[in-house]
């Protein structure tokens, strides 16, 4: 029963005798758990803090753990939960409240609660000048993340511009103390921010205010906040460049530090851009067929692009251009000089005259356009927004100038979803020439969606948080999508955990059975290859489970990272300097061990806390690991094999095919009895313990095994990317890899 603040002592001597009745009734069925004392004791020590101040009590009478409300000297409102102990007051009551620390609470056998609430008020004075820094770095400084900072948050995410941000945590205990700082942006841009810091860091005075140290040490001119107040829930990240909003700029003019502000009118896509980043990366197309099916497949078929369209070049080499003024405001119209039509969109066409006059023209306009701007975005717009990819169905293997004909007759959409997933600092286009292939081989079978959900910095923000963000990205998709149903996951590096943890959020049990024992006669049916009821993921089928060089056990064992070379003393420091990678070094290496859980990838090989993991992966028809053999100097050949050392083959096991040269092993799926139990998660302390642990409920599952050597290629020193063929022009060693994936598919 639920005890709650009332503001009157009568009305507070009638909730004490609405109480003590349901003690009463216990002690007629079953023994009390606290004697009736107890409760007199308390209700009195409630009296004497003042009844005005119970928010609210709950648990054995509403007593146990009572909630007051305690306001501090700049009338901020804090929540303070008291637990009392089954000992109480021989023991001291645990707190909770939303503070950066928790004060160390002086308890006697003759404290009362009315003390714990002064030692707690004496807590907020100290905490009164860390807030009062934290609320000037709100006001006065660009902050990012957190979107709604809490009393106890003690970091934040400041932009400086040009895509440049500064992560600080500031110390509460010592608030006007030097922070410390991990700065977050493309390396030339931070090389001359990092330099400042590191010289003139003894520059930082306790007496001046925060941000004003900050621009000293710097020696950079802060930006202020964005002048327009934008809701966060509502703001969503740029499709192209993945920043909220555009850096501070002159050269950017009126959409200087402006937010997206222009949505596709795509269902299927619903994306927001930045204007200028959607007109130079259209630039950038060099085909006016992938312009033409870009715009049929964002706008829709039957939209009328004729107002869009700029085509300009030499003969058969053209550049296609955005041109909306409706709707981006970019500049007048153009003239057009003929129409034609491609496809089932109308095009206008603008034909360049050739000659001297129309080049100097073209020179003079690019002059005019700063070396800096066109850099900054050519860069953002490396990534493509997900509806202008190989991704979306509607392209086809015409899109690539692949397949013969198109005929205009209507084929059946595509019931089966690939969903790729990049690895850490990656982004959608690292799986495009995947993408490519697949379409190209099946275009009647497959809808390929690069997922671009966990891109660039973002891939810091941990494997929960990024598994969450993916699974909502392919529920999107596959509602837009009725006709779907199969799913397939295809994931390099660190996507394969992300996708792991998706599926455990998406994953449905056919027969909503959600017992452990349910799993553990799920588990044993895949290891005596019996038919199970397999469960749906996002509602649909699941078939292939596919991942390429994942670190499936972590990092954090001996030589699972090869660039260390075994060495003892590099894989300490390793672990030490993890947090540079965030959340996701954190779960990499094992380090996340809070509130007495197991790290996350020891959760992650049973169904823990209400995910289902290890029932979501058993759904899959098919289950393929990609490894590199040698020369990946990132991912350990054991982590992403999933295999002991002694398991690992020999080299005079190794096979040799002419289609696919870089393979050299192939180990088909396998039962294997293992004795597994869901305690051995909590029961292992050490690294090999843990890694032993992990092996075990992974291998609960039949894994088709796949090892690739690029130890003679030219490439090898690129294996980690050259094994998705992440980059054509680097990696393209690696493509009879992507062939042998394909051609091996389960469709």
């Amino acid at each position: 029963m639920a005890l709650h603040a009332t503001p009157s002592r009568g009305s507070a001597h009638a909730a004490a005798a609405e109480v003590e009745p349901d003690v009463s009734r216990e002690g007629a069925g079953e023994a009390p758990r606290r004697p009736a004392a107890f409760y007199s004791s308390v209700f009195a020590q409630i009296e004497e803090v003042g009844w005005e101040r119970l928010v609210s009590g709950k648990g054995d009478g509403g007593v146990s753990c009572l909630i007051f409300r305690v306001l501090d000297d700049q009338g901020r409102n804090h929540l303070l939960e008291i637990t009392l102990p089954m000992n109480y007051p021989t023991c001291r009551p645990s707190l909770v409240a939303d503070v950066p620390y928790l004060p160390e609470i002086q308890w006697s056998k003759g404290s009362r609660l009315k003390d714990v609430l002064c030692q707690f008020e004496e807590h907020l004075k100290m905490l009164q000048d860390y807030w009062s820094i934290m609320d000037d770095i709100d006001k006065v400084l660009w902050v990012v993340d957190p979107a709604k900072p809490t009393y106890a948050m003690c970091h934040r995410r400041i932009a400086l511009g040009d895509d440049c941000y500064v992560l600080l945590h500031v110390d509460a205990r010592k608030p006007r103390s030097l922070p410390e700082c991990r700065f977050l942006g493309t390396d030339g841009k931070l090389d001359k921010l990092i330099i400042n810091w590191r010289k003139n860091r003894r520059k930082w005075s306790a007496d001046k205010k925060f941000h004003e140290n900050l621009s000293t040490v710097l020696d950079f001119a802060l930006p202020p906040p964005p002048s327009v107040n934008i809701k966060d829930d509502d703001q969503v990240d740029c499709g192209i460049c993945y920043a909220k909003h555009l850096p501070i700029d002159d050269e950017l003019g009126t959409h200087s530090g402006g937010t997206a502000d222009y949505t596709c009118e795509n269902p299927s896509c619903s994306r927001v851009f930045h204007s200028v980043c959607l007109r130079d990366w259209l630039r950038a197309i060099t085909t006016t067929r992938q312009y033409v099916k870009m715009m049929n497949t964002c706008l829709g078929p039957k939209t009328n692009t004729s107002h869009m369209l700029r085509v300009r070049g030499k003969k058969k080499a053209m550049q296609v251009e955005f041109w909306d003024p409706r709707k981006l405001a970019l500049g007048p119209s153009l003239e057009s000089h003929r129409t034609g039509s491609r496809g089932s969109g109308q095009v206008r066409v603008l034909q360049r005259e050739g000659g001297r006059g129309a080049r100097k023209m073209e020179k003079r306009d690019a002059e005019k356009k700063s070396p800096r701007l066109l850099r900054r975005l050519g860069a953002a717009c490396l990534p493509r927004p997900g509806c202008f990819t190989v991704s979306a169905a509607d392209e086809g293997p015409s899109g690539y100038g692949a397949g013969e004909g198109g005929g205009g007759a209507s084929r059946p959409a595509p019931a089966h979803l690939v969903v790729t997933v990049n690895g850490i600092v990656g982004s959608a286009e690292n799986w495009r020439y995947a993408a490519k292939h697949f379409i190209k081989k099946h275009p009647e079978d497959v809808v390929v969606h690069c997922s671009g959900c966990n891109v660039a910095a973002r891939t810091f923000d941990g494997v929960d948080v990024m598994g969450r963000r993916l699974a909502e990205e392919v529920l999107s998709v596959v509602e837009s999508r009725p006709e779907l149903r199969k799913i397939s996951f295809v994931a390099h590096s660190l996507g394969g955990l992300i996708a792991r943890y998706a599926i455990a959020l998406l994953y449905e049990s056919a027969t909503q059975t959600d017992s452990h024992e349910g799993h553990e006669k799920h588990v044993t049916d895949v290891s005596s290859n019996q038919p199970i009821d397999r469960g749906k993921i996002a509602g649909l089928d699941p078939i292939n489970f596919i991942t390429f060089a994942t670190p499936h056990l972590g990092t954090r064992s001996h030589k699972q990272i090869p660039l260390l070379r075994g060495s003892y003393k590099l894989e300490k420091m390793a672990y030490r300097l993890s947090w540079i990678a965030g959340r996701s070094g954190k779960h990499l290496f094992l380090k996340d061990t809070e509130d007495g859980k197991p790290p996350l990838l020891l959760q992650m090989v049973t169904d823990y806390g209400g995910l289902h993991f290890m029932s979501a992966l058993c759904s899959f028809k098919r289950h393929v690991v990609y490894s590199n053999i040698c020369s990946d100097f990132i991912v350990g050949w054991r982590t992403s094999s999933i295999r002991h050392q002694h398991e690992l083959p020999k080299p005079q096991n190794f096979i040799s095919d002419a289609r696919y040269p870089h393979v050299v092993y192939v180990e088909e799926p396998k039962a294997q009895d293992i004795d597994f139990s869901d305690s051995m998660i909590y029961q292992a302390k050490a690294t090999s313990e843990m890694e032993e642990v992990m092996l075990k409920g992974l291998n609960r599952i039949p894994w088709e095994r796949v090892d690739v050597s690029f130890k003679k290629s030219r490439q090898r020193i690129f294996a980690h990317s050259t094994i998705q063929v992440k980059t054509y022009f680097f990696n393209s060693d690696g493509a009879d890899v992507i062939f042998h994936m394909i051609d091996h598919f389960r469709y």
